[in-house]
């Protein structure tokens, strides 16, 4: 017929060889194994990539990293870490509203750490700046407490003595002054 071409089959010598059944692939069917890589190394591996996005200072990938991270490994090691610096990347950003709410965040979920602290210092910040100073205060005495860094620490006493004389607390507040002045 007109139109219509044929192709005649190949004989079997002429055909290429059939692929031998990979493992994953066994009687049509496919096999899924646990990748070889465990969830605290792959969980590592991603919060390492986001801090090293973060020290570069390209901050708006890092928010994409971090929030990765604690999205796809909410119970992972280094959790504290992540919101900190997730917040401490929109602030950089001038994103206000997304850092406070982080760092608001780690706090509901962290009340002990240095990243605790840190959060903490930033949303006395906030409060302080907000004229509410006795929350202000309550975020400065945790700074205090937690923080890791001499400098932090001292910053955060001197904060909340601040705070302090804006409650009208002047013995309060000049005893923390007299401990910053010590230093």
């Amino acid at each position: 017929p007109q139109g219509r071409i044929e192709v005649a089959p190949k004989e079997p010598s002429q055909l290429p060889p059939k692929p031998a059944p990979s493992p994953e692939a066994e009687n049509g069917e496919i096999r899924l194994s646990p990748s070889s890589q465990s969830a605290d190394t792959a969980a590592q591996e991603q919060l390492k990539a986001a801090n090293s996005i973060y020290s570069r200072k390209m901050y708006d990938y890092a928010i994409m990293e971090y929030e990765k991270f604690l999205v796809t490994y909410p119970s992972a090691e280094g959790g504290d870490m992540a919101m900190f610096r997730l917040a401490e990347s929109h602030r950089m950003l001038g994103n206000e509203e997304a850092a406070r709410s982080g760092y608001e965040r780690l706090l509901q979920e962290f009340r002990k750490g240095e990243f605790a602290g840190a959060a903490a210092y930033r949303l006395g910040e906030y409060l302080y700046a907000d004229k509410k100073y006795d929350l202000a205060l309550i975020q400065f005495r945790l700074a205090a407490a937690e923080s890791a860094g001499d400098e932090v620490r001292l910053s955060a006493k001197y904060n909340a003595a601040r705070a302090l004389d804006r409650l009208k607390r002047p013995s309060e507040a000049a005893r923390l002054y007299e401990e910053v002045s010590k230093v």
